[in-house]
């Protein structure tokens, strides 16, 4: 009989075991299959608390945040959530953590693994010390106190100190330089503690003030050729200086370069009626300059190298800065001259004097030191030889003259183009010792290389030469025109190349044409 009992008894042991076998392995089918929540990230911070973010787990009951202050998550602490998003409350400030999440069950019973661990940090202290270390028109640098443990900062910048309209610049050190900015505008800068990511993890700090100056002034430097007065041949369309000039002085006054380097304004005396006057052709073009209304000077007024350097006759050497023709005419209102003078090139027989004129000016908006030289070198194509050993003794005047090292411009006519064979050699000479082409021209080529500097090109692809003919030799529009003038320029902003022409709709030189050479005009910005 109890042998009868005691089967049932095993019978329904094994029949109860069997029944909870089902159950234990449907709540792990459960917990493998509810997917992992993504995205854990940390969207704000205080001193005691952290807020987490996760991506939704369809129809996941409830989420389990594990919090701990090592990777290895030892003395974790659980936080349960029914939403996508969570304060951690009573933490250490300035501390970082590690989070961890799953899906649970509403009843605390696991769904889902851990995710993997992601950092959170509680709030540091605001930094100090922010400071304007410098400002210009278009960037302004900051600097600040470091605050310990901060992972990163940001920079809010707004224009009004209710910080609208802010932008928001992020550094890893305790400085920076935030660029793009409004020249002769105000700024208001601030600046909070961030982690890696991008969350705040303190206050931002109080305002400080930024004032960019004003936007500097370009400055415009020129080349011209204003055909010699006592060379007129009647060529083309030429007229004599006397029916010409009004329009070389209209062409400058209305361009207003601050310097310009000009080359055949002669030092001879003009002729009026078939008889000499005593007056140079450099001193008419400045007299009537300012007749005009402008304020153009010329570096050196003296005519002659002489002791008496009004006349040539009876000479007794000394040099006063003459340079014949080769003149440097400067806006007294934008630039102000600090020195000046000239050197005799190598010559032919037979051969006029040839000369470089340079200048030490300040551009009076920004108070920056330049130098200019300017010079006319000797024309004709068996000239190669005498050309090549004036370029270089042109350049070795320059170095020789700018000893500060100053931003330079280097122009003139230099009667030589870049087909000229066997080189181009004035440019290569210039070129050589640092020189830039803004144009980039290409030896034997119209295209542009890319060493070109010019930002804006304006008739660039026109000839620099015209010979007082209507129609003005060209190239297509994104070429070089053949030049035997130029403008060079140590490393710079160059904005704009201009080849100066009046033109009519059909392409012609309109009105008196001022000399059988173009103005070249260029714009840069001094480094």
């Amino acid at each position: 009989m109890s042998s009868l009992l005691r089967r049932p008894i095993a019978v329904l042991a094994v029949i109860a075991f069997s029944a909870g076998a089902p159950l234990l392995s449907a709540q792990s089918a459960s917990a493998a299959t509810t997917p992992v929540p993504t995205g854990l990230a940390q969207t704000a911070a205080a001193p005691t608390s952290v807020t987490m973010s996760w991506a939704a787990v369809a129809k996941a009951p409830k989420y389990r945040l594990q919090v701990s202050t090592t990777s290895s998550m030892a003395g974790a602490t659980y936080h349960r959530y029914s939403g996508t998003t969570g304060a951690v409350s009573g933490l250490h400030a300035g501390t970082t953590y590690y989070v961890k999440i799953r899906v649970i069950t509403s009843t605390g019973g696991n769904l889902s693994a851990y995710s993997t661990a992601v950092k959170a940090s509680t709030s540091l202290a605001t930094p100090t010390g922010l400071t304007v270390t410098s400002a210009s028109g278009g960037a302004a640098s900051l600097a600040w106190a470091a605050v310990t443990g901060a992972p990163a900062y940001r920079i809010q910048l707004a224009k009004t100190p209710t910080m609208s309209g802010a932008t928001y610049h992020r550094f890893q050190d305790t400085e920076g330089s935030v660029a793009g900015l409004d020249a002769d505008t105000t700024y208001y800068a601030k600046v909070r503690v961030i982690t890696a990511s991008g969350v705040n993890l303190s206050d931002y700090s109080p305002a400080v003030k930024i004032s960019t100056p004003a936007k500097p002034t370009p400055l415009t430097i020129a080349s011209w050729n204003v055909r010699c007065a006592n060379c007129y041949a009647g060529t083309n369309t030429e007229l004599p200086w006397t029916g010409r000039r009004d329009a070389v002085v209209q062409n400058i006054k209305s361009h207003q370069p601050d310097v310009i380097g000009i080359q055949e304004a002669s030092q001879g005396w003009l002729k009026q009626g078939g008889k000499k006057v005593e007056l140079s052709q450099f001193e008419d073009l400045r007299n009537r300059l300012r007749a005009a209304g402008t304020s153009y000077d010329v570096t050196d007024l003296d005519r002659n190298n002489c002791v008496k350097s009004t006349t040539p006759s009876s000479c007794k050497y000394k040099d006063q800065g003459a340079s014949q023709g080769t003149r440097v005419f400067f806006n007294a209102a934008t630039v102000e001259k600090v020195s000046s003078g000239s050197k005799m090139l190598p010559r032919c027989s037979g051969c006029n004097e040839r000369y470089v004129a340079w200048g030490i000016f300040i551009q009076k908006s920004t108070g920056q030191k330049f130098f200019f030289a300017d010079a006319h070198l000797e024309p004709g194509g068996d000239k190669y030889t005498v050309r090549k050993s004036q370029g270089l003794a042109m350049m070795a005047e320059v170095l020789a003259r700018n000893v500060d090292d100053l931003p330079a411009f280097v122009v003139g006519d230099f009667n030589s183009t870049r087909y000229f064979s066997p080189t181009n050699a004035p440019y290569d000479a210039v070129v050589s010792h640092g020189f830039v082409d803004p144009l980039g021209q290409i030896y034997k080529s119209p295209k542009v290389s890319s060493l070109a500097t010019a930002e804006t090109r304006i008739r660039a692809n026109y000839d620099s030469f015209n010979n007082f003919d209507r129609t003005v030799s060209k190239n297509a529009p994104d070429q070089n025109g053949s030049d035997i003038d130029y403008v060079f320029t140590t490393p710079m902003r160059t904005l704009s190349w201009e080849t100066v022409l009046n033109l009519d709709a059909n392409d012609k030189q309109a009105g008196i044409i001022p000399s059988d050479h173009n103005m070249l005009l260029v714009k840069v910005q001094l480094p």
